[in-house]
């Protein structure tokens, strides 16, 4: 930003119009502005700020900064920014003795074209705080520093000037708008989050299992329908044929009926056959018959019609004398009506144009006397109008004093309130530390749920143990028992095997000797059949009983059953857990018991029981020893979480204490548990000052408004008083000339209306041309009947000599025909016995329909009859078939029904699988970004981020402050940033002893604020863009001695170099020889017209 223009004219002792040229000035850097002490040289640093912001640091708000002896205040200032030119200008009027009100503010580009910006002094305001980015506060620390602001920035707290930082170097995205930003889109990936899992969850089914079960039934379904397809065709073929022969069958019936009712009818066709035969024998004489009758009623007709129209002839020559004789008397009496008629035509008009004289006239007089009464209505609202106005003025006025009183009262009371936004700001950091405190509480509560969950797994393990135990030594006492009874069962079956073989041996010796005895010499021997028996002996084992080797083969078997079953519970009990390694011989048991073998089939079955039963119990050991291994790994992991929540707990608890004592120290006396209520009124007390202020505006627009529109309505009163007073002469004026013309109009229509005398003319003039015209046509008629009859009659009298003449040559022909013919019959019964050509035609149709149609019938029933080959289908088959096939069809659409309701829901299936997939990989990435958005919000709590900006800012400004410093006292002071983040001054001349700047004198705070004001200034990008060009100086210089004057004035001639303006403002003698380029204000004399400038270059 660079100053160009500044104007100033009724600010402080400016009473005329005063110009300073910026862009002259600033030309060699440092320029000055010199006067006496009083003479206004701080009012031109009052009128740049008051032209920027519509305030004045010095004064309070706008009170008493106008002239005494003048009513109006006017700046303006026109500034560059970059390669964009300003131009601002504000208005004010006097409202009171120390008040005044805007009139006019306006902002304009004026680059190119001027461009207004904004009018309302709110919008130009907030335009230039987002032109510039400063704040009134922050241009008057770090840009223009009036008397009283020098030395502030030095001695600001580390919460207001990490504000101001802030502020200057734009950093507000970085802080709260950061961290709203990241809140936000935090908010919005745990909603999508939210909102995917819900959608995932709202699918349905939407695994591959269940689209895989889904195509399994589509694809079983679809055989289904196939395989009912196919039935359904066959039904329908069957069903096809037997509707066709079915048809057929019912059209044999019916022609069947349709021959019986057609032979019914033969009778009345063989008499219309014999009728046409007898018509045969008169069709000869039936011409001349015919032709001899009608000549002679058209005879007789004839005659009839001459009698007739001879009457009609004498009647037609009466009415014809009649007219003529009409005619003569009607004459005389027609022409006087005429003249009549004529007459009253020409005294209508008359009356015509009198009365449409007279409707123009009442128009007009209506039309003025509407105009009247609208004038004087509009008389009476502005009448009406100017007296609310002035009422609604002197109320604004009031209303306007009591909103400026109201707003000076909030304004007090809150300048003793602490900083709300640095406390809710501090709460905020507070409440996250305490929500973590909520959920470390919360998961400290759930490992030790889990702890005592897995504590009480390990309880029911152990139980289980027991359990295991218990069946363990049950299940090996049985064993034990079985084994012992396997080994009994063996000792058994050995002593019965010693036993069979002993009988058997037995047996063989007794068999023997039996067959040897029985032998005889040269008998075959029933063994090897021979003959000779020199030794007789025999083969023991073939004579042995057959169920004897059974059942030693019975008992050889179960001998090995046994032992295998002895063996496997041997191997049972080892692998048993917990059981004995091995089973021990028991001594021998006395058997009593005979041997059974259906019961030793029942013991081996309980025996495989006991097995299965074991080979069970075995995976329960091993798996509870699994379950015991993950228990024991649980629990230890579950005690170090545990302790880990605890001591992760027991440090946010501590954190959390410090943190609260410290904020109810900073902020005292406000309490942490009422802050929210507390700064819920402290911000409606803020909106309550803006809203005044806002209402303040408003109401002085609102009274200018008022008082502008009672101006204008008086003289909208005083123009309507008279134009009302025209309308009133025109309206009488208007009346007069309608009565005139209705006094004539009265005289010529002589009590009737203009309506009545038209319809009496017509009605005359009507009423003669009605009787001239019927009188005429009936001479016109009566003539024409004359001729008519005339030639009618003589017509007739031929047409009688025509039809004698043919009637006798009629009856002379049908003698002749009747002697050729011999025939006694006269022409009428000829004509009664004789057909007419039509009905002759009528009866040999019928007569050939019937035959026809009999033909035709035979035919169809041959045809039916060769087609169904003595096969007939009654309706209960027909039925059946179409039964059958509706069913099957039925069942083929349930099933395709079926089907497609599946193929929907397979689609369906489809779509929430690639939808879940969808959304699954959607989840993953919004998981993942809303984790890594949890640790940013983590991180960026407590404006930590934008005070660390603030902080390294801060020691930027700080070291190039620090250079100039030690520049300005000769390498005696630099100035540093504490650990706390406060200014200290290093005093190099003093060993580097660090001190604090409370302890400088007030020449050296004026070269340390200096130093920091240049720095500051220097770094400052307005809406970090545009370089701050130019800087003001108002104070400081009375307070340094020759040798620091000359090092300051040389550090601020240097700056040129680095393209910034500097303005001092001082009345010290010496600093004004050493600026090239100076203002000098004079100030104002008692009377006279103001304090004036005066550009000065050496």
């Amino acid at each position: 930003m660079k100053p160009l223009q500044l104007q100033i004219q009724g600010l402080h002792s400016f009473r005329q119009k005063q110009t300073v040229d910026f862009k002259t000035l600033c030309e060699n850097g440092v320029f000055g502005i010199f006067g006496p002490t009083g003479s206004g040289k701080s009012s031109l640093l009052d009128a740049m700020t008051l032209a920027l912001y519509g305030n004045v640091e010095r004064a309070s708000k706008t009170e008493g900064i106008m002239n005494q002896s003048e009513n109006e205040l006017r700046v303006s200032f026109m500034f560059s920014l970059g390669p964009s030119v300003y131009h601002i200008e504000r208005h004010y009027k006097r409202t009171g003795e120390a008040t005044m009100a805007g009139k006019l503010c306006r902002l304009t580009d004026q680059t190119e074209e001027p461009v207004v910006l904004a009018e309302k002094t709110k919008a130009v305001n907030q335009k230039i705080e987002e032109l510039l980015g400063l704040t009134l506060d922050d241009f008057t620390r770090a840009v223009v520093l009036p008397q009283g602001k020098f030395a502030e920035f030095l001695h600001l707290g580390g919460s207001d000037r990490s504000k101001m930082l802030e502020r200057l170097f734009h950093l507000e995205k970085y802080g709260n708008q950061l961290i709203a930003s990241v809140k936000s889109r935090k908010t919005t990936a745990e909603q999508g989050v939210h909102n995917i899992e819900a959608e995932q969850q709202g699918l349905g089914p939407a695994s591959n299992e269940d689209l895989k079960k889904a195509q399994e039934e589509h694809a079983r379904w679809t055989k289904l329908v196939e395989q009912q397809q196919k039935q359904v065709e066959k039904y329908r073929k069957r069903y096809e044929e037997v509707k066709q022969k079915y048809q057929w069958t019912e059209e044999l019936e019916h022609l069947k009926s349709s021959i019986q009712e057609w032979e019914a009818s033969r009778p009345e066709i063989e008499k219309k056959r014999l009728t046409l035969k007898e018509n045969e024998m008169y069709e000869a004489l039936y011409p001349y018959a015919d032709r001899l009758q009608k000549a002679a009623q058209e005879h007789r007709e004839q005659e009839q019609d001459l009698k007739e129209k001879q009457k009609a002839h004498e009647k037609a020559k009466n009415k014809k004398q009649e007219a003529e004789g009409n005619a003569a008397e009607n004459k005389k009496r027609w022409e006087e009506e005429e003249r009549l008629v004529r007459d009253w035509q020409r005294r209508y008009e008359q009356i015509e144009t009198l009365e449409e004289e007279y409707q123009r006239l009442s128009e007009l007089e209506k039309e003025k006397l509407l105009e009247m009464e609208k004038q004087r209505r509009l008389y009476e609202e502005a009448s009406a109008q100017v007296t609310h106005l002035q009422k609604e003025e002197q109320k604004a006025q009031k209303l306007l004093e009591k909103l400026k009183q109201d707003f000076n009262a909030a304004e007090k009371k809150e300048e003793h309130l602490p900083d709300m936004d640095e406390a809710s700001s501090q709460k905020q950091w507070l409440d996250a530390l305490n929500q973590q405190l909520s959920e470390q509480m919360t998961q400290d509560t759930a490992a030790k749920e889990k702890l005592n969950d897995v504590a009480k797994e390990t309880r029911n393990a152990d139980k289980e143990e027991e359990t295991l135990q218990t069946r363990s030594r049950e299940l090996a006492q049985n064993i034990y028992y079985w084994y012992d009874r396997a080994a009994t069962h063996i000792r058994r079956v050995e002593q019965e095997l010693k036993y069979v073989e002993k009988k058997q041996r037995a047996e063989q010796k007794r068999q023997l000797r039996i067959l040897a005895e029985e032998l005889q010499q040269g008998e075959a021997c029933p063994l090897c059949g021979s003959t000779e028996h020199p030794s007789p002996t025999a083969d023991p084992h073939e004579e042995v009983e057959e169920h004897v080797q059974e059942e030693m083969e019975a008992l050889r078997q179960w001998k090995t059953a046994w032992e295998n079953t002895k063996v496997s519970l041997q191997h049972v009990v080892s692998t048993l857990s917990s059981g004995k390694e091995q089973i021990e011989e028991t001594s021998p048991e006395e058997i009593e018991e005979g041997i059974v073998f259906t019961r030793w089939e029942a013991e081996l079955a309980t025996i495989d029981r006991l097995k299965e039963q074991a080979q069970e119990l075995n995976r329960s050991w091993e798996e509870w020893r699994r379950r015991k291994d993950r228990l024991a790994m649980k629990i230890d992991q579950q005690k170090a979480d545990a302790e880990e929540q605890k001591r992760k707990l027991e440090r946010l608890q501590d954190q959390w204490q410090k943190q609260k004592h410290q904020w109810e120290q900073s902020f005292a006396p406000l309490r942490l548990d009422q802050f929210e209520e507390e700064y819920k009124q402290a911000k409606e007390r803020k909106e309550i000052i803006k809203s005044i202020q806002q209402r303040i505006e408003k109401g002085q627009n609102y009274l200018e408004k008022k008082r502008a529109d009672l101006a204008a309505r008086e003289r909208q009163f005083y123009e309507v008083k008279s134009v009302e007073a025209v309308a009133v002469s025109e309206w009488k004026q208007a009346a007069k000339t309608r009565e005139e013309a209705e006094n004539k109009l009265n005289v010529q229509l002589e009590g009737r209306t203009r309506q009545e005398w038209k319809e009496a003319v017509d009605e005359r003039a009507k009423k003669l041309e009605t009787e001239k015209e019927a009188l005429q046509r009936q001479e016109r008629e009566t003539e024409k009947e004359l001729e008519r009859t005339r030639t009618s009659s003589r017509e007739s009298e031929e047409s009688l000599q025509k039809c004698a003449a043919k009637w006798k040559e009629a009856e002379t022909e049908w003698l002749r025909q009747k002697q050729q013919k011999d025939s006694t019959s006269g022409p009428e019964e000829v004509l009664a016995y004789s057909l007419s050509e039509k009905q002759k035609t009528n009866l040999q149709q019928q007569v050939e329909e019937f035959d026809t149609k009999q033909k035709e019938l035979q035919y169809e029933h041959s045809r039916l009859q060769g087609k169904l080959q003595n096969e007939r289908v009654t309706e209960d088959v027909f039925n059946e078939g179409e039964k059958q096939y509706k069913e099957a069809a039925k069942e083929w659409d349930r099933y395709k029904e079926t089907l497609g309701g599946i193929k929907e829901k397979l689609e369906d299936i489809k779509r929430k699988v690639e939808r879940y997939q969808e959304l699954e990989q959607n989840r993953i990435e919004m998981q993942a970004e809303k984790e890594r958005l949890t640790e940013l919000d983590q991180i960026m709590k407590g404006r930590k981020f934008v005070e660390f900006l603030a902080e390294e800012q801060l020691v930027q400004v700080t070291r190039e402050a620090s250079q100039r410093l030690h520049a300005l006292t000769r390498g005696r002071y630099a100035i540093e940033v504490n650990e706390q983040n406060a200014f200290v001054i290093r005093d190099d001349a003093n060993g580097g002893v660090y001190r604090p700047v409370s302890t400088l004198s007030g020449g050296e705070t004026f070269l340390t604020s200096l130093a920091l004001a240049l720095s500051l200034s220097t770094s400052i990008q307005l809406k970090g863009q545009h370089p701050l060009e130019f800087f003001f100086l108002d104070e400081g210089f009375g307070t340094l001695d020759q040798d620091l004057l000359e090092t300051v004035m040389e550090a601020l001639e240097n700056l040129h170099g680095e393209y910034l303006a500097v303005g001092v403002i001082s009345h010290v003698p010496d600093m004004q020889q050493r600026v090239p380029k100076r203002l000098v204000v004079t100030p104002a004399s008692p009377g006279g017209s103001g304090s004036t400038i005066e550009m000065e270059t050496v």
